[in-house]
């Protein structure tokens, strides 16, 4: 039975943001969370809410509807479903639309809430529990092979084993590898990018007191310690973290 309906709202988060709310649940899920596993979810994650910024509603980090146990809070929002047999059908809370969005309805409104049910979507507080939702639905039976693929960094693998079990219903008629698919693969580049500073940046600190006997250089006070000697450790850090970043791309090749 469904929770208390919620009006939908639109969220956005930006990449740092996304990655550490995943790194975070993956870990608490008992994962080792490798730069490359991190990459391949929040990539996913990423294409389905429109880079967390177009489409990230109530913070569902995945569009993941409530199925037959979800008794929480969920909302509604208009969205299009590949259908068998009837192709790319647009839906409104208030229900099926005669074209795309923003077209008529086919029948007589639905009230909402409930909604039309095609339309229902998991409502979460925060970014931190929609992420942690995310990787609970993906620890279901059906996709153990879609998460070993995505530990070791397989994106191509992850989603064909997704699209297996019915997770997106685009791209049909499309054979391997479909468009889905490509934009999973693109952006878990940028992000492994991403997860590759990330970690570089954690290991400033033994740069600092290498060279200057003291702390980390955003702890730094200018008016202490001076402008330029903090310019210094900045550039000093940078380079760095791009030859932790360089020994990584090398390890990965």
């Amino acid at each position: 039975m469904l929770g208390p309906y919620r009006s939908p709202r639109r969220f956005t988060y930006t990449r740092r943001q996304v990655w550490s709310a995943y790194s975070k649940a993956i870990e608490a899920a008992g994962y080792v969370p490798k730069p490359e596993f991190v990459a391949v979810i929040t990539a996913h994650g990423a294409l389905e809410t429109g880079h967390f910024q177009a489409g990230c509603w109530e913070n569902n980090a995945g569009n993941v509807k409530p199925g037959t146990t979800w008794n929480g809070p969920y909302t509604c929002i208009t969205l299009n479903e590949d259908l068998p047999g009837r192709g790319l059908v647009w839906f409104s809370p208030e229900g099926e639309l005669v074209g795309g969005r923003g077209s008529a309805l086919k029948c007589p409104p639905r009230p909402v809430p409930p909604g039309h049910p095609q339309t229902q979507m998991r409502s979460y507080d925060t970014l931190a529990e929609g992420v942690a939702d995310k990787i609970r639905f993906l620890q279901k039976p059906s996709y153990t092979l879609a998460m070993a693929y995505a530990q070791r960094g397989d994106a191509s693998g992850y989603v064909r084993a997704i699209r297996k079990n019915n997770y997106f219903t685009g791209y049909r008629d499309q054979p391997d590898p479909c468009q889905y698919e490509l934009s999973v693969i693109s952006i878990a580049k940028t992000y492994l990018e991403l997860g590759l500073v990330v970690e570089a940046e954690q290991d400033l600190s033994p740069v600092c007191v290498e060279h200057f006997g003291t702390c980390e250089a955003e702890r730094f006070d200018v008016d202490i310690i001076g402008a330029e000697l903090r310019a210094q450790v900045a550039i000093l850090n940078q380079q760095h973290i791009d030859d932790i970043v360089d020994d990584a791309r090398r390890s990965r090749s």
